[in-house]
């Protein structure tokens, strides 16, 4: 069985990859409990500065309507549980001592877009899309979307996106402070190159004190129990159940 997540040590850099390219590396419960393995590995290495990616056309398309569809059916302390965990090891990359760094090349839709706004730079591709289709499909953003979201571009723009579920390309994501950087296809590989030699260089108390720093205050309230209850209460409403089939119908 294909692994959903790669991981690859690089001396004083990591890269994680999600690899689901035909579901747009999106990712259900036990996808997720990988990465917090991942996670595990890098917190005992040398590792300084991680690259997050996704393989094929995406970055990552967010949660599997199949696992969202589950939740649905799950006693509400077993979704809360599953949905808590993901919260904690999406905010768990912003603790820990490694800088992480989002390369979005396609699409960061929903859970995909959460998983970025963890990572502390965003780069993103002239092929990048950012969108968040949770209210469309009758249900709430439970990653912490709607704290880093407002954070990053503010409120009306992220209410803007929330509401309508219209998606947004790279120029405007760095316009508006979603994206860090928007790199071209020919020069991503240098530009990612010189980034990642520039931080891995740094001495690693600096780098993990001014990150801390950083997000002491950014961060503490991140672990959100009105999202996840939220969204909880919407999985199993009929209005999501409906939604949801009938998004499953279009992609078939």
């Amino acid at each position: 069985m294909d692994k959903k997540i790669l991981y690859r040590g690089d001396g004083l850099v990591g890269h994680i990859a999600f690899n689901n390219p035909k579901k747009l590396n999106s990712f259900d419960f036990h996808t997720i409990k990988e990465l917090s393995n991942i996670l595990d590995k890098i917190a005992k290495s040398r590792v300084r500065v991680v690259v997050v990616a996704g393989n094929g056309k995406a970055f990552s398309s967010g949660g599997d309507i199949e696992w969202e569809k589950e939740i649905g059916t799950l006693s509400k302390q077993e979704a809360k549980a599953q949905i808590s965990f993901v919260q904690k090891t999406f905010s768990r990359m912003e603790s820990m001592p490694q800088v992480f760094i989002a390369l979005i090349d396609g699409y960061a839709v929903g859970g995909g877009n959460e998983l970025a706004m963890a990572c502390d730079i965003r780069i993103a591709t002239e092929n990048a899309k950012f969108l968040h289709p949770e209210v469309s499909l009758g249900t709430v953003a439970p990653l912490g979307a709607t704290k880093r979201l407002p954070r990053l571009i503010g409120s009306g723009r992220a209410k803007y996106m929330f509401f309508t579920g219209e998606s947004i390309g790279g120029k405007k994501a760095v316009e508006w402070g979603l994206a860090d950087f928007l790199v071209s296809e020919k020069k991503i590989k240098e530009f990612m190159g010189s980034l990642l030699k520039k931080i891995a260089e740094k001495p690693v108390h600096a780098l993990y004190l001014t990150k801390k720093s950083i997000n002491s205050s950014f961060k503490k309230d991140l672990l959100d129990n009105f999202e996840a209850e939220s969204y909880i209460k919407c999985s199993r409403s009929m209005e999501n159940k409906e939604l949801l089939d009938s998004f499953m119908k279009k992609k078939k």
